[in-house]
């Protein structure tokens, strides 16, 4: 008995080596009970998994059919390349016609149509040899078409054989390199290109060089040895091409390449980044560290702690919610810094933390694209940060002519890392000794009636200050972008129910309208156009509040202060700063 159990076990090993390989003949007649449009998967007559989407199983043609709505079917894996293919069809639940899509390894090479009766089409010389999937995509325009007796030929080859070498290289954010050498009965090379990869099969003979044929356009169509220098493409975008040995009757199956041109560096400052499409931007990419969690791009952050952009509709999110300490650079276009002097990095960011849990950013540097990552000195942000804050006059060291910039999150089921309004430019020597300080005479206490101020109008004067730019030796003016007030001692008011909004105006009457973010513990303005502060010079302001009319408590007080250990006003960096 041990000799025969150990032969059948034998058996049932080497029967698993056995995959498919062309002839196929494909009937449906291991379709799985009906259950709807869902997506089938079932055994083949050669033995095979087929998947088509979106498909059900309880309609006929010659015997069983697969019917797909708005997908596809696809092939198993089937080695012995494919010839010629055939395929009947008809549409279902109503009459009209229209044509499936059929592609080879990702590759279109034909069309098969359909209609209110039973049609059988054959695809001919598709010749494509090697291991092969052959998938059958539907229009997508909610048709029901049934498939039946589905089957192909294997490869057979005949014509010249391929061109001996073939490849394609970037050399630039414009050019892609070919090279290519014919084959040893030195038939002409004829190579296209696209940037969709949808060749069709070559016949007839080819079209003079700049023409469309096959799918793509003809670059090159002559003999033996040489190189094709692909001029005037576009930055970051994938080309693709197919190199074919042509003997003047039949084309080879050809070669394909592909490359990607690289972006341009940037050498044009200030350079800044909103995230204003809502996608990542153009020659922007990312390198998972750990996990493969995205950077996205929305408005605020993923609970809504962080409840907007700093500016605009859209700001960078790294979020995960578990602790599985994903970890993902968010990675500059290539930057020129050659050309300046003290190049700096700006940027705004939040961090909050959730119940003691706390997302990590890092931001690092290199100085071309095989260079190591290095950790800018001093930027580790490990901290919960709650609100919108301006990163500032950050030194970019070792500047080069190809440099790149990180942002490096690491997730500790935080509440997110969000990143806004990044600028890189050349920081101007200048002061930072410009002063915000309370008013001579401060606005007296006094009390509100809620129904009485309910209005940007009839808002009331609660606090007064000055902001001043000492003056002392750049001669320029402090450009204020943010300013920030907290609660008071003796604050007992809920900001966030209580106050609906505030107003800002200065001295001269000038009145300002920030975008104001109102929480329980900060009132944060920021300024689109910065308020401008002259050289030496001080104003005055006066902040004021309107109130809800619901959820306000009597007798209870606000009182607004600005934190002198931590103010949170801020200016640009054309100008003097804060001390």
């Amino acid at each position: 008995m041990k000799n025969f159990y150990s032969f059948l076990f034998a058996l049932l090993i080497s029967g698993l080596g056995f995959g498919q390989t062309s002839p196929i003949n494909e009937t449906f007649s291991n379709l799985g009970p009906y259950s709807g449009y869902v997506t089938e998967t079932w055994t083949g007559d050669d033995g095979g998994t087929w998947t088509a989407t979106d498909a059900r199983t309880d309609q006929t043609i010659n015997g069983d059919a697969i019917t797909v709505r708005n997908g596809s079917l696809t092939s198993p894996s089937v080695t012995g390349g494919i010839g010629n293919l055939t395929l009947t069809t008809q549409r279902k639940y109503g009459g009209g016609s229209g044509n499936l899509t059929v592609s080879v390894n990702n590759m279109v090479v034909g069309s098969i149509p359909y209609g209110t009766n039973p049609l059988t089409t054959s695809i001919n010389n598709i010749n494509i040899s090697g291991t092969i999937t052959v998938e059958i995509e539907t229009p997508g325009n909610g048709d029901r078409v049934a498939m039946d007796d589905l089957s192909w030929t294997a490869f057979e080859l005949s014509g010249p054989s391929n061109p001996d070498t073939f490849s394609a290289s970037p050399s630039s954010s414009t050019q892609i390199d070919l090279t290519y050498d014919d084959n040893t009965s030195e038939d002409n090379v004829i190579i296209l290109f696209n940037t969709d990869n949808s060749f069709t099969t070559p016949s007839g003979a080819p079209t003079a060089v700049g023409t469309s044929f096959a799918g793509g356009t003809i670059l090159v169509n002559n003999n033996g040895t040489g190189t094709y220098n692909h001029t005037g493409l576009s930055e970051n975008t994938t080309y693709y091409y197919m190199a074919y040995s042509y003997d003047g009757a039949e084309y080879s199956t050809g070669l394909s390449g592909e490359a990607t041109t690289p972006c341009s560096a940037i050498s044009s400052f200030p350079f800044t980044e909103g995230f204003e499409s809502g996608t990542l931007p153009s020659c922007w990419h990312q390198e998972f560290e750990s996990g493969n969690n995205d950077w996205v791009f929305q408005s605020g952050n993923s609970y809504n702690s962080v409840e907007s952009a700093n500016t605009g509709n859209y700001n960078a999110l790294f979020f995960t919610e578990d602790y599985s300490s994903d970890h993902t650079k968010l990675i500059t276009p290539p930057l020129d810094l050659s050309g300046l002097s003290n190049p700096s990095l700006s940027f705004w960011h939040t961090q909050p933390e959730f119940l003691g849990d706390q997302d990590e950013l890092r931001i690092y540097y290199k100085t071309s694209t095989s260079a190591s990552w290095t950790l800018i000195p001093g930027q580790e942000y490990l901290n919960s940060i709650t609100s919108w804050t301006q990163e500032i006059d950050i030194p970019l060291p070792n500047p080069s002519s190809e440099y790149y910039i990180a942002f490096d999150a690491t997730s500790g089921y935080g509440d997110g890392i969000t990143i806004d309004d990044i600028e890189v430019y050349e920081a101007i020597s200048s002061d930072n000794d410009s002063e915000v300080y309370e008013s001579n005479l401060q606005i007296s206490a006094t009390s509100i009636v809620a129904v009485d101020v309910t209005t940007s109008d009839s808002s009331e004067d609660v606090f007064s200050f000055i902001i001043e730019d000492l003056g002392t030796s750049d001669g320029l003016p402090t450009n204020v972008t943010t300013m920030r007030f907290v609660p008071g001692a003796n604050n007992s008011t809920d900001w966030s129910n209580a106050i609906a909004g505030i107003t800002l105006y200065d001295e001269n009457l000038v009145d300002y309208t920030p975008f104001t973010t109102i929480t329980d513990t900060e009132i944060i303005l920021n300024f689109a156009s910065p308020i401008v502060i002259a050289d030496g010079t001080a104003l005055e302001f006066f902040l004021g509040v309107y109130l809800n009319t619901t959820n306000i408590i009597d007798n209870s007080v606000i009182q607004i202060k600005i934190d002198e250990s931590s103010s949170g006003f801020s200016s640009d960096n054309s100008g003097s700063g804060f001390s």
